[in-house]
């Protein structure tokens, strides 16, 4: 017996109602209306509705009313618009600023934004509020409403264009990110396209396997750039714009991970942090450029000086490419470029890579992909916050201590080979030394994990002074 589709997804619907049913309480609302029907709580908006919608709000702040927001009405001309009654000036640029899932434009880092902007200048920051489309539980009915959305976007952009202003940003954080698709997808009828689109942590769930006209991209501005964040979980891991920064990785953010903490949502809402802080950063936030996100995994790309780029609001339109950035675990969270980090910082990591300035050369009869000891550190006691036991009398031991051991393998593996770290040992003394101490032992170790006190304390000595 053969399944039609149409017989799945009715049945899918049904089992939605259901559960958002049990899940709200209540009996699900009713309308009179034909463009719009609901499943539960979840406003389901359809192809025949019109913009302007009472349920997409534009709200402007300047200068003149930063804290008083005003509320602009946009029809389908300038006349039937309040927008030249408003505190709206067309010689500042415009923002354009889209709240994502289950939320509202009252989110505190998008505030924050507002705060940051103008501070810095002069500007007209246009926000969008279409939480009645997008509260939760409702996330597939808020995805399916981001088209809509981003049509009445796109109407409040061609009333802004009507006054000469074509200063225009669009900025989108989670499923906004998607809606400034939608936005500048409409525009694209009229052959306009959008100056500029920032996503932060572009909406990942259901739209991995959408065209390029239903979810964020490229060509949907002149210049868009992407924040990464919380990739694979609720942002997208894919590249989708002309230059995207992965910050932290762009999974899990520093500071995230602490009790009581929900590391997603926490690491998701660090894209908007990270951008309203960017806007008057004195430092700034500075990436390093990487081929690809395989090779960062790989540990093939490791910071660098050359070719760094600024993410945030002062991102050069004519950045390209693929970058990483390191962040601090707390606000303020940008460190600047690698050469103005601190010092300390710089050293410490130069010497998890390259202790003591030592430079070892590739061992005889090693792996030919193996170009250096213990790359990611593992080799560290402290790799992934483990200690290890060791007995109190064995102070000096240095094989399983939070201190690491990279020091002492590099020591090692120079006495291996055919000439020393200073010249004055080769490799066949240092194995007739090793072997001396071997016939010494009375009777092998049980546990070579941790240090024994029952040892020859001049075997140990000597093995000692042989990794020094």
């Amino acid at each position: 017996m053969k399944i039609s589709q149409s017989s799945i997804e009715t049945f899918l619907i049904v089992v939605l109602y259901v559960n958002l049913k049990t899940i709200s309480g209540q009996e699900s609302p009713t309308t009179e209306e034909t463009d719009t029907f609901y499943i539960g709580p979840c406003a389901w908006v359809l192809s025949n509705r019109k913009c302007p919608d009472a349920d997409i709000k534009f709200y402007l702040y300047t200068r003149s009313n930063a804290d008083d927001r005003q509320l602009i009405h946009v029809d389908d001309c300038w006349e039937n618009s309040n927008i030249s009654t408003s505190f709206y000036n067309p010689r500042y640029p415009v923002k354009v600023i889209i709240h994502g899932y289950n939320s509202d434009m009252m989110l505190a880092p998008l505030i924050d934004a507002k705060n940051e902007y103008l501070q810095r200048g002069d500007y007209n920051l246009f926000f969008v509020d279409w939480s009645t489309l997008a509260p939760g539980p409702c996330y597939p009915s808020a995805v399916h409403n981001t088209r809509h959305v981003g049509v009445c976007v796109a109407q409040l952009i061609s009333r802004i264009r009507e006054t000469g202003n074509d200063e225009i940003h669009l900025v989108g954080f989670s499923l906004g990110a998607h809606v400034c698709n939608y936005a500048a997808v409409t525009l694209r009828h009229d052959n306009y396209t959008i100056p500029r689109i920032t996503g932060l942590d572009p909406a990942m769930p259901l739209f991995v396997t959408s065209d390029l006209d239903s979810k964020l991209d490229a060509s949907d501005a002149d210049f868009v750039d992407v924040l990464h964040t919380n990739a694979l979980v609720q942002g997208q891991i894919e590249r989708c714009g002309h230059v995207d920064f992965y910050l932290n990785g762009g999974v899990i953010q520093p500071g995230c991970s602490g009790y009581g903490t929900n590391p997603f949502q926490c690491s998701h809402h660090r894209a908007p942090d990270y951008f309203a802080e960017s806007i008057q950063s004195v430092v700034g936030f500075w990436g390093w450029k990487c081929q690809s996100y395989f090779y960062y995994l790989l540990g093939m790309c490791t910071p660098k000086s050359e070719s760094q780029t600024q993410a945030g609001e002062d991102c050069r339109t004519s950045s390209r490419g693929l970058y990483f950035i390191n962040t601090n675990s707390a606000s303020p969270f940008a460190v600047g470029r690698l050469t103005d980090t601190d010092k300390n910082f710089k050293a410490h990591q130069q010497q998890r890579q390259n202790p003591q300035q030592i430079t070892v050369n590739p061992i005889l009869h090693a792996d030919p992909f193996q170009k250096e000891i213990d790359i990611f550190g593992k080799l560290e006691g402290n790799f992934n916050n483990l200690l290890y036991s060791k007995d109190d009398d064995d102070a000096n031991d240095v094989y399983f201590t939070n201190h690491g051991s990279n020091l002492m393998t590099h020591n090692l593996i120079n006495r291996l080979r055919h000439k020393n770290i200073d010249g004055s040992e080769n490799s066949s003394k240092f194995n007739d030394r090793i072997s001396r101490k071997i016939k010494k032992q009375s009777k092998p170790r049980p546990n070579s994990r941790y240090a024994s006190s029952s040892r020859n304390d001049d075997s140990h000595n000597e093995i000692q002074h042989a990794v020094k």
